[in-house]
């Protein structure tokens, strides 16, 4: 059918989106053209109330770090992967089959990870082995790159880079938001996703166009770049993750996570270790807070701190 015909499943798809938020809207009792105040003034205070939010919390500051630091990358790696495959497909039908099947077959091994392995490497080596996941395979992607340079090495960076993106990766980041108050991760997740994961969208922009338009590099040679940058984003990794068992701990002491109201598909190993380790606490209440927050993590197997509650003296915590 040609490339040209892809255009005609993006309008379908893109108007059964259509239908969709009109559903939604309507499922609310407001219109389509309601269900979103537009007036500008509002949308202007809403944007310098989440930057604030985020630049006076240093905790924020690194998760904002750590989202622009990876998109960043990422999307350098992306551009070096379509012009590695521009120079082998260069006809247009051949080179949208092929990134097709790069797309369908990523795809699918995202799935398999994120059903079969994100909830087992959480559970078994925490969040900070989790978020350094990613930056390895691109480091290692990006060497072999630079070394061979071919369409093959070009596809495994791309395909282990989006397989760990929405896998392990994806559940990490959004754990690196449990300890903040949902008044505070609202506001602050709503720029952090939108304002910082494109400013490293547009600095990988600039990049490309330095490195590659104005200084003549190849999509091989600029591998280099990618190597330095993902120094920047594990310095990145460490210091949020020392920095979010801070602000949990913190959390803990201060009673704001509510188990009612926060949501985590898993907790990973640390934060069940910090969450177990209230258990111990002299004080009813304390022990009896400390299992709401484990018991939100929906845990398949018991934690072993839970084994010495059998005997507590205390019939409402056993």
């Amino acid at each position: 059918l040609g490339t040209e015909a892809l255009l005609l499943g993006m309008a379908l798809f893109l108007g059964i989106s259509s239908g969709l938020v009109f559903f939604i809207c309507k499922q609310h009792g407001a219109g389509p053209g309601e269900a979103v105040e537009s007036d500008t003034a509002t949308a202007k205070a809403s944007l310098s109330e989440s930057l604030r939010s985020v630049w006076s919390s240093g905790y924020l500051r690194a998760i904002a770090a750590l989202i622009c630091a990876s998109s960043f990358v990422v999307t350098v790696t992306g551009w070096q992967f379509l012009a590695i495959t521009a120079q082998a497909f260069p006809e247009k039908n051949a080179m949208a089959a092929f990134l097709g099947d790069v797309s369908f077959y990523t795809g699918l091994f995202s799935i398999l990870g994120q059903v079969f392995l994100t909830a087992w490497f959480l559970r078994r080596f925490g969040i900070g082995s989790a978020l350094l996941v990613l930056p390895v395979v691109v480091l290692a992607g990006s060497s072999g790159l630079l070394v061979w340079g071919t369409l093959a090495a070009a596809v495994l960076l791309k395909a282990s880079d989006q397989v760990v993106r929405y896998s392990v990766d994806k559940s990490a980041t959004e754990l690196l938001y449990l300890p903040l108050p949902m008044s505070v991760k609202f506001r602050a997740k709503s720029f952090i996703d939108t304002v910082s994961l494109r400013m490293g969208d547009g600095l990988a922009g600039l990049t490309v166009l330095l490195f590659a338009g104005y200084l003549h590099w190849t999509a091989q040679q600029l591998s280099w770049v990618v190597l330095v940058l993902v120094a920047a984003w594990g310095v990145a990794v460490w210091v949020a993750r020392r920095l979010y068992v801070e602000t949990l701990r913190e959390g803990i002491r201060e009673h704001r996570l509510d188990a009612e109201r926060t949501t985590a598909a898993v907790l990973d190993r640390s934060t069940a270790d910090i969450f177990a380790a209230r258990l111990s606490a002299e004080d009813t209440k304390e022990i009896l807070y400390a299992l709401s927050l484990l018991q939100m993590g929906r845990q398949t197997t018991m934690h072993p701190a839970l084994r010495g509650l059998l005997t507590h003296p205390a019939p409402e915590v056993k």
